[in-house]
């Protein structure tokens, strides 16, 4: 089995180049700004606002309910 130095060197050198470009690229998207979607701050806001809602009219519910007593006769 002959095993050429030349194609084993050419392949090195291509997988180099392949992983330093894949690198460069994450290295770009990690400078990015992180910015939040606007309908994920929407939608979460939305959320909140109805969990809010529900308790007051829970607190509200509690308020009004008329006291059941059981009459024994």
């Amino acid at each position: 089995m002959s095993y050429n130095l030349h194609l084993h060197d050419k392949l090195c050198k291509e997988r180099r180049q392949s992983l330093q470009h894949e690198m460069a690229q994450r290295r770009m998207l990690a400078e990015l700004p992180y910015r939040k979607s606007i309908g994920r701050c929407v939608v979460g806001k939305f959320g909140i606002a109805l969990i809010a809602i529900g308790s007051r009219l829970e607190q509200f519910e509690h308020r009004t309910k008329p006291v059941m007593r059981s009459v024994n006769r």
